[in-house]
């Protein structure tokens, strides 16, 4: 299935296999509001590292496989090993349909 919607979904919703980059986020949350825009917020943790402001992100939520290019805005200590990060989106977001929504 590759389908985009008609209108981009609002609200804030767990997210599986969230990625920034290469590294993976745990404990993730998409949020997607239409403020000026369309602009999705990723947060998660993932472990301590020097990340690069610029990030592309990939998250499954809600039914679809969502991409956007980023901009690592917040980071906070998590733990002893991890970083509390938010990505927020800048450009476009890309949208797919997952087949199986019970991935999403």
């Amino acid at each position: 299935m590759d389908a985009s919607p008609q209108r981009i979904p609002y609200g804030e919703w767990p997210a599986r296999n969230a990625r920034m980059g290469d590294v993976e986020l745990t404990w993730a949350m998409l949020a997607v509001k239409g403020v000026s825009g369309d602009v999705a917020i990723l947060i998660g943790n993932v472990p301590v590292g020097d990340y690069p402001v610029a990030q592309e992100c990939s998250v499954n939520a809600v039914g679809y496989q969502w991409s956007f290019h980023g901009k690592l805005f917040e980071q906070r200590p998590e733990g002893a090993d991890h970083l509390h990060v938010r990505i927020r989106s800048e450009g476009p977001l890309t949208l797919t349909a997952i087949a199986d929504a019970r991935q999403a």
